[in-house]
């Protein structure tokens, strides 16, 4: 749909090793990404974020072994390969399962702008919704409550706290980038 009304530039994320997730599942996903033809792929390794159900309680879910993992993750690179995509950057994050890494692939010359600005921490982030978090250059975050009647009562409030932010870090001018592939910043 995003190619049909005229977006050039799709990327497309996974997330490796999901609770239940194996080889066959991965499989699937990246036949689904061939068909796609997104000019740029994210493979992300599930993380295990602090505060999240299966941090706190590991016996809840089931997620593939090192050894699975480990593969899954050279069945992403050889599709890469394959399919003509490179790396463009690489970022490691805590408690990642299999003590793997995160990968960015993009077909040369379609690297995704806004992953690397975001990886640079170059650009505001203003996220909308429950338990959405916006992020402003000049160091100010803001967290919506993840419990729907709490946003719901004061969203108003929030809305007006992100764009009093927003203004303000375009005002300072805070932070400018220039992505140029050739030089590779």
């Amino acid at each position: 749909m995003a190619k049909d009304i005229g977006i050039k530039n799709v990327n497309m994320d996974l997330i490796v090793g999901l609770p239940g997730e194996g080889k066959e599942e991965l499989a699937h996903s990246l036949a689904q990404v061939k068909d796609l033809q997104p000019k740029s792929l994210t493979v992300h390794m599930l993380a295990f974020k602090r505060k999240s159900e299966i941090s706190n309680d590991p016996q809840v879910y089931t997620v593939a072994a090192k050894e699975v993992l480990e593969e899954m993750a050279e069945m992403t690179y050889g599709f890469a390969k394959r399919e003509g995509y490179v790396p463009y950057y690489l970022y490691r994050q805590k408690n990642i399962a299999g003590n793997m890494e995160n990968i960015g692939y993009a077909k040369r010359g379609e690297e995704c702008i806004y992953n690397i600005l975001m990886m640079e921490e170059a650009q505001n982030i203003l996220g909308l919704g429950v338990g959405a978090s916006s992020k402003f250059l000049i160091g100010e975050s803001v967290h919506n409550p993840k419990d729907l009647r709490t946003y719901i009562e004061n969203c108003d409030e929030y809305a007006r706290k992100k764009l009093e932010l927003l203004e303000l870090s375009m005002e300072i001018g805070a932070k400018s980038f220039t992505y140029n592939p050739s030089v590779g910043n």
